[in-house]
């Protein structure tokens, strides 16, 4: 030290930077080399996790018993055009079935006498307007006509009202035009209108849609509901009519879903398959010329250990299931 300090004319400072640089770069250089190694494995099971997790979707939707109990409906549709849509439940009949749509369901639509052909003039009347139909499910309302109200200004209070339960107005030729969605039978879906100070002017003068039912023949048999979705009516089966073509035949052929079966097993080969090509390249791979390219888990156990498990689970014969169900091989797959 007293050689290298006062008096020694060397530069003390830079020559022990020099030393610990020397001793410590390879230490530096190990360490650094350990860390992209590192890195490298934590991507690597990252990539392992998400094709693990693919293959696992894939086999749980496997073990779903409702995917072998799925029906598919097949409509062949009258020739002029389509009139229904329809699904299958799992509990659904498989055969097939005639449907003809004889009705559509509605609602009501009228409108009253000319009342001012100046829609926006103010009619100077003051009264309440009153709307119901005689389904006890369906909540009256009203809105209150002041005396600078137009036509137009009682269309609009119609339409934005809060508790409207599904009618709408509009305005053509002095005219008051109403329609209710509320579809069902006449006598007790019927829009009524009236005014509590009893001015027949905001009435309805002329129906020219009454409220009906839907019809639908099903084999021959009359089915009627109050709109067009049949949900109930035949079990098993959703049909929805969509357009009235009275005596026209739909065709609706009820059969096991086997298509979505095999997109599930078709998922699944394809999944396992992705995840073996990814678990090769994870361990690494070699060239034709016998050149070896490391994978970011080469030498890493967990690799062999899941190819262990894999190949296990693709031929092992499953205790207790029906002779010719028993493996994978046995319902159609192979490796």
């Amino acid at each position: 030290m007293n050689f290298l300090g006062v008096g020694s004319g060397l530069d003390l400072s830079t020559m022990l930077t020099s030393l610990v640089k020397v001793a410590s770069e390879p230490k530096i250089q190990q360490l650094g080399a350990k860390e992209v190694e590192f890195r490298d494995s934590i991507s690597g099971l990252g990539t392992l996790s998400s094709l693990m997790s693919s293959f696992k979707d894939a086999s749980d939707s496997l073990k779903n018993s409702s995917l072998y109990n799925q029906r598919t409906a097949t409509v062949t549709q009258p020739s002029d055009g389509d009139v229904l849509t329809a699904t299958a439940d799992t509990d659904a009949v498989t055969g097939s079935f005639d449907v003809s749509v004889e009705a559509l369901a509605q609602g009501t639509r009228g409108y009253t006498n000319q009342i001012n052909t100046d829609h926006t003039a103010a009619l100077g009347k003051t009264d309440t307007l009153n709307f119901s139909v005689p389904d006890a499910s369906k909540t009256p309302f009203s809105i209150s006509i002041t005396a600078g109200m137009s036509l137009e200004n009682i269309r609009d209070e119609i339409n934005k009202a809060s508790d409207n339960f599904g009618v709408s107005a509009n305005v053509v030729d002095g005219r008051l035009v109403y329609e209710s969605s509320v579809t069902g039978s006449a006598a007790t879906k019927e829009l009524q209108v009236s005014t509590t100070g009893g001015d027949a002017d905001f009435n309805i003068a002329t129906y020219t849609q009454n409220a009906q039912q839907a019809h639908i023949k099903v084999d021959g048999i009359d089915v009627y509901g109050d709109d067009n979705v049949f949900d109930t009516e035949i079990s098993g089966l959703n049909i929805t009519a969509t357009k009235a073509d009275p005596g026209k035949v739909a065709t609706i052929d009820v059969a096991l879903d086997t298509a979505s079966v095999k997109t599930a097993v078709e998922t699944f080969a394809s999944t396992y398959n992705s995840l073996r090509e990814g678990m090769n390249e994870l361990k690494g791979s070699v060239d034709d010329e016998g050149n070896f390219t490391p994978g970011q888990l080469s030498g890493d156990p967990i690799i062999r250990n899941l190819e262990s498990i894999l190949g296990g689970f693709l031929t092992q014969q499953v205790t207790g299931a029906a002779s010719g169900v028993d493996s994978l091989y046995a319902v159609g797959l192979d490796i």
